[in-house]
């Protein structure tokens, strides 16, 4: 059994990815997670070392290389195989497009490489079409070259492999890394990117694994990226080659992702259009990270991994807390007035949202119970002081020490989530400590 071929094993993550990519190192779906799930996986990595070393040529060696790497053996389960080696291609084709950048290509040759990207993407996670306005990043002759057919005719359609591809090739060239870990360093930005005004909202998250009823903590992560674009996508930058699971092989225009339990992908799309953002001039991103006392300053850390290596996720528990998290990056509930909405670092909520279409109030949409509460709970003891779960969830009881709340619709668990709540129900039980005190003091006098 190989071992993962981590950089302090290695010396360099460029030497590792040149072994994958000669085939010299074999792998067998358990070893391979730090390398290809997770915030540290190899390639941006690879080409972050690369930048610094000005090495963009072997890099570029190494990645043509790589296509060929039969990226199907990562994964146990063999129904997201196929999505996970699509995503290796998409991710390989936008590293491409930022070395092209790197050595100061025409931006036609960089967008080559990131149409490709865009293609494996959506293949990878269909979805329907979003619209884009014209006025886009109109200063950036990149994205112009990218968004436009290579024949001249129309644009290229506006989908979520399109914003995908092209964020991660932006965010590969910024001024940082990834906003949502501590961990990742600041690098140069290179010459002709743009900075554009971004806003992120964290939450602990409660996963589940029914193959071996296991509870986890994660953090959930949402930036919005205001800049007139309208996706909300996976973000392959700190989730690595993590498979979501996508419609069902065979099956056409009758499918209902509202009934699939599974489909996390769809379910992301479903929440960013009830949450009211879609056509607010926004673009979103959302990743699921390990949670550690780095991460979030305050929590206790839960130990274990520094990185959520999993090949697979699936299921829409997370739907409440990722609306909510929309709403606190947004500083608004859409219809509402702007205002900074940060939320509990100490709380989180396990809930489906129940609801098919938009809403007239989104606030009003209603919580449905989850899989694994029980062991959830267990996961979040010791660590969070209140979980949130959908009123009628029957085994929500009995874990002393943590705050378990049923709550029917998803804008009141908003409102217990912001930060602004701990601090009014500290002080409340404040006030009503200092006066049972007072009151036991007066009766103790009169006795």
């Amino acid at each position: 059994m190989v071992e993962s071929l981590q950089q302090d094993d290695r010396g360099s993550w460029l030497t590792g990815l040149d072994q994958i990519a000669d085939r010299r190192c074999e792998w067998e779906p358990s070893d391979r997670g730090k390398d290809f799930f997770g915030e540290d996986w190899i390639l941006p990595q690879a080409f972050w070392e690369a930048l610094a070393t000005e090495r963009i040529d072997e890099l570029i060696g190494l990645l043509q290389r790589l296509q060929d790497r039969p990226f199907e053996d990562l994964y146990v389960e063999r129904s997201v195989a196929e999505q996970g080696a699509q995503l290796a291609q998409g991710a390989i084709q936008a590293v491409l497009a930022a070395c092209r950048f790197a050595q100061r290509e025409d931006p036609h040759s960089v967008a080559d490489p990131l149409r490709q990207a865009a293609e494996w993407f959506d293949r990878a996670w269909p979805a329907a079409h979003v619209n884009v306005p014209e006025t886009f990043q109109g200063e950036d002759e990149h994205f112009a070259a990218y968004a436009a057919r290579r024949d001249g005719g129309q644009a290229m359609d506006q989908t979520v492999g399109f914003w995908t591809a092209w964020d991660l090739f932006d965010r590969l060239l910024g001024p940082t890394r990834d906003e949502a870990s501590d961990r990742l360093l600041a690098v140069t930005r290179l010459p002709g990117r743009l900075g554009l005004p971004c806003r992120t909202a964290r939450v602990p998250l409660l996963l589940y694994d029914p193959r071996e009823s296991h509870g986890r903590i994660a953090l959930l992560t949402v930036t919005l990226v205001r800049d007139n674009g309208c996706a909300f996508c996976p973000d392959p930058l700190a989730m690595g080659l993590t498979a979501l699971w996508k419609r069902p092989a065979g099956v056409g225009d009758e499918y209902d992702a509202y009934r699939d339990p599974q489909n996390i992908h769809d379910s992301m799309q479903r929440i960013w259009r009830l949450a009211g953002l879609a056509q607010q001039g926004y673009r979103g991103r959302w990743s699921f990270t390990a949670l550690t006392g780095e991460t979030i300053q305050g929590l206790p850390k839960p130990g274990g991994a520094r990185s959520l290596d999993v090949p697979s996720l699936s299921g829409r528990s997370a739907e409440a807390a990722v609306c909510c998290a929309l709403w606190s990056a947004a500083g608004r509930v859409p219809g509402e007035a702007e205002q900074d909405l940060p939320l509990d670092r100490q709380a989180t909520i396990t809930a489906r949202l129940d609801a098919r279409d938009r809403v007239e109030n989104p606030r009003d949409i209603p919580l449905g119970p989850v899989e694994g509460l029980p062991a959830k709970l267990r996961a979040a003891k010791g660590h969070l002081q209140i979980v949130l779960v959908a009123r009628g969830q029957h085994d929500a009881t009995g874990h002393s020490g943590l705050d378990v709340d049923p709550t029917a619709t998803v804008g009141a668990a908003f409102e217990r989530l912001l930060a602004m709540y701990r601090h009014v129900r500290n002080y409340q039980e404040h006030v009503e400590g200092q006066w049972n005190k007072t009151w036991a003091r007066e009766s103790e006098a009169r006795e």
